[in-house]
């Protein structure tokens, strides 16, 4: 993307799991960001109502992850949804990234919130990662909101100070003054950008349990992830992405 391009963009994020000592995948909690430009929102709503339409029963009435693979038409399959999707993004020129973390993990030593639970760490790591990107320049002077769902109220204004108070673990520097100081709520049914954040964070949550041989992770959905979403993961100015738009605390 050249900078000016676009003069506005949304990051829509979601989240999976809940970092609890449970042993199957909610022990993991995962964040998704995807960034896509404001214009282009359109044709994001519109292609997600097609791909819903192409391949869910009819009263499925937004495409999540975890109605995935059982709320699809018969004949059609998980990967046929996350091509889809992945096209999709292409086609808009998204940019997304994901953190995760698991139940019991320490924070690095300079972590700037004292003893944090798992969501604080991958949201602090989440948002060096989207701050970063608005600092380096890429998107030039454009300006970008960060939307969440509005379905986990407590979750979006414990999210929301976050971001308002959100300084860099490494240089304490604070948020970009081109990324809004707050969270914007939206129903996932109306932001279909979340949507999409929702289906990469569920099929993360099962690639992290199948590394570790979790019962519950499924297996279609892990590999799905492997080669859909994860080569789509923001990357570095040489095209690295680990470290960069998939980082696994």
């Amino acid at each position: 993307m050249t900078p000016g391009d676009h003069s506005h963009h949304v990051v829509y994020i979601d989240e999976s799991g809940n970092g609890g000592p449970e042993g199957n995948i909610n022990s993991f909690w995962v964040s998704v960001a995807v960034l896509i430009p404001m214009d282009e929102i359109h044709t994001v709503n519109t292609g997600m109502d097609t791909i819903r339409e192409q391949h869910f029963r009819p009263y499925a009435k937004e495409v999540k992850g975890c109605i995935i693979p059982h709320e699809l038409l018969r004949g059609h399959t998980l990967e046929d949804v996350a091509k889809g999707i992945a096209e999709l993004c292409d086609k808009v020129d998204a940019h997304s990234w994901g953190v995760a973390t698991r139940h019991g993990k320490a924070p690095p030593g300079n972590f700037p919130i004292p003893n944090p639970l798992p969501k604080d760490i991958v949201r602090q790591f989440l948002m060096e990662r989207i701050n970063g990107f608005f600092n380096q320049g890429y998107l030039g002077s454009d300006d970008c909101i960060i939307v969440w769902d509005i379905s986990n109220h407590e979750e979006l204004i414990d999210f929301s100070t976050s971001v308002a108070a959100f300084r860099n673990a490494y240089d304490r520097t604070g948020l970009c003054p081109r990324l809004a100081p707050a969270v914007l709520g939206g129903l996932s049914h109306d932001w279909k950008g979340l949507q999409i954040a929702d289906v990469i964070s569920n099929f993360a949550l099962h690639h992290l349990g199948r590394k570790i041989l979790l019962p519950d992770a499924r297996k279609s959905k892990a590999d799905a992830f492997q080669q859909f979403f994860y080569p789509r993961l923001q990357k570095d100015s040489t095209g690295h992405t680990e470290g960069i738009g998939w980082k696994v605390w």
